[in-house]
């Protein structure tokens, strides 16, 4: 069965209130950042007024997101999931180190995964 949403199931911040199931991304959406990003290998360092990320991006606005790290989880042939980090304007800016860094730990998250399957 080939999975038409990815849905937020996890938000570790210091804004109370916020609902994970906030995080939506239709995937097959062609102008969706953390859509295209579920379909390529490779992690994506963007600022948010540049185009979509989400659905609906008042979730990012709403938790004061300028810039966003997205790393999708692998496991066998394609995404099963995805990390996305934020940044506000205040912080400084993702860095190429800051996307080996998470694409390393998304690689163990879907190492995981394929343990399990076995």
């Amino acid at each position: 069965r080939e999975r038409k949403h990815l849905l937020g199931r996890l938000y570790a911040g210091s804004r109370s209130g916020i609902d994970a199931s906030r995080y939506r991304v239709t995937l097959d959406s062609p102008k969706i950042l953390a859509a295209q990003n579920m379909r390529s290998a490779d992690a994506i360092i963007a600022q948010v007024s540049s185009q979509p990320v989400l659905d609906d991006d008042r979730l990012l606005a709403d938790l004061d997101i300028a810039s966003v790290l997205l790393v999708p989880i692998t496991a066998g042939a394609g995404a099963i999931g995805q990390l996305c980090l934020g940044r506000r304007a205040d912080q400084p800016p993702f860095t190429s180190d800051d996307r080996l860094w998470m694409t390393a730990i998304a690689g163990h998250l879907g190492m995981s995964f394929e343990q399990i399957d076995t």
